[in-house]
């Protein structure tokens, strides 16, 4: 079985904010949010079983509210 893992884990790097990454996640781009477009594509993929999201628990409501498709949401409670 192919995994595709999209991971919005939280930077290591000071200078980055916590929410920078989810934000730019749910940028939307020509109708749809980044994260959608990119699922989008792999799920396109007849080499891929299975789309993962994965990040902090934190960004759950944000990410239910985005469309996954087929795609499942695993919260993660490890920062890399």
């Amino acid at each position: 079985q192919t995994i595709a893992l999209i991971d919005l884990a939280i930077c290591d790097d000071v200078n980055t904010p916590e929410s920078t990454r989810i934000d730019g996640a749910l940028r939307r781009l020509d109708g749809l949010t980044l994260l959608e477009w990119c699922v989008r594509r792999l799920a396109e993929s007849t080499l891929i079983d299975t789309i993962v999201v994965t990040g902090p628990l934190a960004y759950r409501n944000r990410i239910s509210q985005s469309g996954l498709c087929h795609a499942r949401w695993v919260p993660s409670v490890h920062s890399s």
